[in-house]
């Protein structure tokens, strides 16, 4: 499979783009705060992940002592959720 053919099998899947959105306007944010104010879909960590691999996301470290996994976007994330706004913007 092309890396282009991955990049839209994880961004047609329902609430990708939604994450995105999600955590461009909120910043890095715990697993359980992303289930909350996008979906708690079983399926989810599946999505998380795969945005993963293709670069949308990463672990970062949380504050404090908490065990709480905090994904935030990617440099590359932040650039397809500007474009995102944008796109909204113009719908």
């Amino acid at each position: 499979m092309s890396n282009e053919s991955k990049v839209f099998e994880v961004l047609e899947e329902k609430h990708v783009m939604k994450t995105i959105l999600y955590l461009y306007r909120n910043g890095p944010s715990t697993k359980m705060d992303i289930y909350n104010g996008v979906s708690a879909n079983p399926r989810m960590p599946d999505k998380l992940m795969a945005m993963k691999t293709i670069g949308l996301v990463m672990r970062v470290k949380p504050d404090g002592k908490s065990r709480a996994q905090v994904l935030a976007l990617t440099e590359k994330g932040q650039r397809v959720g500007e474009e995102l706004e944008k796109l909204i913007g113009l719908i």
